[in-house]
């Protein structure tokens, strides 16, 4: 367990496509943020994995690309301003946002 330092909403964009996530973690003293696959489903994206990445994709749009290292699959993104808007969201499991 790690204790829980607060919440962040963060705005990440995909250096390949170019598309924002909007995204609320969990503050704690970790290497590197962790999504949940189901929560990702849940906002109504599919998740297509391979052996060599994964593409997140929100209908006919590929909002994320992530390759896989070591046996985990990882993501780059650039930090910006959270955007009220949302246009693709990857909510907290169990947040109501």
């Amino acid at each position: 367990r790690f204790p829980n330092l607060g919440e962040a909403r963060l705005a990440m964009k995909e250096p390949t496509s170019g598309q924002t996530i909007n995204s609320t973690f969990q503050v704690a003293e970790v290497s590197r943020p962790l999504y949940s696959v189901s929560k990702i489903c849940d906002e109504g994206c599919e998740v297509h994995f391979c052996g060599t990445h994964a593409s997140v994709t929100k209908g006919d749009v590929e909002i994320a690309r992530l390759s896989r290292e070591r046996g985990l699959y990882v993501a780059e993104m650039l930090l910006g301003k959270p955007n009220e808007k949302r246009p693709a969201g990857f909510g907290r499991q169990g947040a109501s946002d």
